[in-house]
């Protein structure tokens, strides 16, 4: 099986066994080098297998991920059989220099886990006497990581790396295998573009020297070489990722062309017209230009091209030195030019136009929260580009041309929302028994907006943090505190949880510290009650009921209590990466969403308790998950 990738791969990892020397011959005829698997093995053994192999040897593995081991090497194991990184250190050192004295001269390669060596966001540290350094090559895998993350993070983690181990040369591990079990199943076509962008990543540096897809071979295969059901699915049994691999590893055995060390990029805009992009250079040069150009003279390496409203054909592309890479890019045909806003009130002809026969109420709820700065009334434009009837796009798409027009319609929505919440008859103004406080309008029998009336009943908290967002964008500072103060009274659970999300009961804590007016009447005319807490009921709903929520931007940090068993393993599943970890930990810098914990019987132990079983990780905030172990 090893002739499966002749043509497109030089190296192979070959491990003691019966078959070892057939294992050899193989690789030596399909024209690779053996990467040989020395973790584990008795050592005379081991040298009188290897020693008549050793031209064809490129490299000794020592080592892979040696901080998740246990003292026998074999799994699961009891907590009192985990080694401490000291030990772990000391045994692999112990390899090093028994190969070191065996074959002088071949390199040494360990593979580690990114928390252990302090190349993971949150895992800064690196324990110099708990690393072991004398090793030529080095590699860390971490198969939770998405395209878009493999570009932005992937450089970084290589520059950890050096800095922990300076002057090796380095390999990546990029995903190459679906694994449902583990929560690790990423789309085809995902899979592919992690290929793509790690080879450009790779490509860049010039101490990277290899790229080792994880995995080549799925779990099994059945009599007609197909795999097993119920495993994972590898590389190799995944056309669309096998063909991809192979075209990059054809890129990297060929020869490089003859040239200068640059070559010409080339964008074709379709149709031909005055419209705008950028070229972009992993690691260099970002440009912009307007219509089809060549630009000669630039650097070899991997370049991409994004458009605002267009498509691009190619994902990226390669530049060698010497040749010409040409770029597509297609933009929709541009609507026919539209009449002017018709003269009189164009906040309601507008509205009108792109949302025919929607009542005010509802108009002013969607709205609303459009108007508080152009960049988001410039997006709510961009979708109703899209969604608007027919006839009325050309109107969306004149506004979005022209800036002058955009601001005039923005500034008559303004007002057009401002006199859809004027004060409604019979909302008289009352005295606020503060002093030096001016009087307020206090609508509805309770001091209360009307507009709240009703969402006692509502079903959905984030229908109850739209209404709530939309009321307090509309009012001025002292009606604010009122709605603050309704929110923390009220006794349901809907309204109090969107008065949290929507940001108002830091608000209200703020403003009573700045002027002690945290006060108000529960109707006109009885004695101040001061404003409460949320609630208790509020306060203790389950995590698991804010689940289903859509997550806020930003980051915060998922923590793990483990109980019962201090080492127990486990692995935190979230809306980017999924990752293992033994016993109670935090992690930071995690993006906001929905995450859960998945114990699958961790180390050994039977079953698993859970609490909660899932979460929603706000922005700047922690969410916590209690694991108890039960042993059987």
């Amino acid at each position: 099986m090893i002739s499966d990738t002749k043509g497109y791969a030089n190296l192979v990892q070959i491990g003691m066994g019966a078959r070892i020397d057939e294992a050899f011959a193989e690789a030596k005829a399909a024209g690779m080098k053996a990467l040989v698997w020395a973790e584990d093995v008795d050592e005379k053994a081991f040298e009188a297998a290897v020693r008549p192999h050793l031209p064809d040897i490129a490299a000794f593995l020592v080592a892979s991920e040696p901080y998740n081991r246990c003292k026998t090497g074999a799994e699961p194991c009891a907590p009192s059989a985990r080694e401490t990184r000291r030990e772990t250190r000391e045994r692999v050192e112990a390899r090093i220099r028994f190969l070191r004295e065996a074959f002088p001269g071949k390199p040494l390669m360990a593979n580690f886990v990114p928390e252990s060596i302090g190349v993971y966001p949150g895992y800064e540290w690196t324990n110099d006497a708990d690393v072991p350094r004398d090793l030529d090559w080095i590699s860390f895998d971490e198969y939770g990581c998405d395209a878009q993350c493999v570009l932005s993070e992937m450089p970084k983690r290589l520059a950890k790396l050096r800095a922990t181990f300076p002057g090796k040369r380095y390999l990546f591990l990029p995903t190459a295998h679906r694994d449902p079990a583990l929560k690790l199943d990423f789309a085809d076509a995902e899979l592919v573009r992690i290929a793509k962008n790690y080879y450009r990543v790779a490509y860049e540096a010039h101490d990277v020297i290899g790229l080792v897809p994880f995995v080549w071979y799925s779990s099994g295969y059945d009599a007609e070489n197909k795999p097993n059901a119920g495993g994972y699915i590898a590389a190799r049994d995944i056309p669309d990722v096998r063909d991809e691999y192979a075209q990059i590893g054809k890129q990297i055995l060929a020869p490089p062309p003859p040239g200068p060390g640059e070559g010409t990029v080339c964008v074709d805009v379709r149709p031909e017209e005055k419209r705008g992009y950028f070229v972009s250079r992993l690691n260099g040069e970002t440009w912009g230009w307007e219509g089809s150009k060549c630009f000669p003279g630039h650097r070899t390496g991997y370049y991409s091209v994004r458009a605002s409203g267009g498509e691009v054909a190619e994902e990226q592309l390669l530049l060698r030195a010497g040749e010409t890479i040409r770029f597509t890019v297609t933009f929709p045909a541009l609507p026919p030019e539209a009449p002017p806003l018709l003269p009189g009130d164009p906040a309601s002809e507008f509205l009108a136009a792109v949302r025919p026969g929607v009542d005010p109420k509802t108009l002013a709820g969607e709205v609303g929260d459009k108007l508080a700065s152009p960049q988001p009334f410039t997006i709510w434009l961009e979708g109703l580009a899209n969604t608007a009837p027919k006839g009325a796009r050309p109107l969306v798409h004149q506004v979005l041309r022209d800036k002058a027009v955009q601001a005039d319609l923005l500034s008559a929505l303004r007002g057009w929302f401002a006199r859809q919440h004027s004060p409604r008859p019979g909302m008289q103004p009352v005295p606020v028994p503060h002093p030096g406080v001016t009087t307020v309008p206090v609508p509805g029998p309770h001091g209360v907006d009307p507009r709240l009336t009703g969402l006692a009943t509502v079903d959905k908290s984030t229908q109850a943090i739209a209404t709530i967002r939309t009321l307090f964008a509309s009012m001025e500072k002292d009606d604010r505190l009122k709605l603050i103060a309704y929110c923390e009274k009220t006794e349901d659970c809907d309204v109090a949880r969107a008065c949290v999300e929507t940001g108002l009961y830091d608000a209200c804590r703020a403003a009573c510290a700045a002027h002690a007016q945290c006060v108000w009447p529960s109707t006109a005319g009885t004695t101040p009650t001061p404003t409460g807490s949320l609630p208790d009921p509020c306060k203790q709903a389950d995590n698991s009921q804010a689940a289903g929520s859509a997550a806020a931007s930003g980051s915060g940090e998922v923590c793990v209590a483990v109980e019962n068993d201090p080492g127990g393993a486990y692995f935190v599943v979230g809306p980017k990466q999924s990752w293992g970890w033994n016993g109670s930990k935090c992690f930071p810098g995690h993006p906001a969403g929905v995450y859960s914990v998945n114990t699958n019987g961790g180390y050994g132990y039977a079953k698993a308790s859970v609490s909660p079983r899932k979460g929603t990780l706000g922005p700047d905030g922690r969410l916590t998950f209690r694991v108890r172990f039960c042993r059987d």
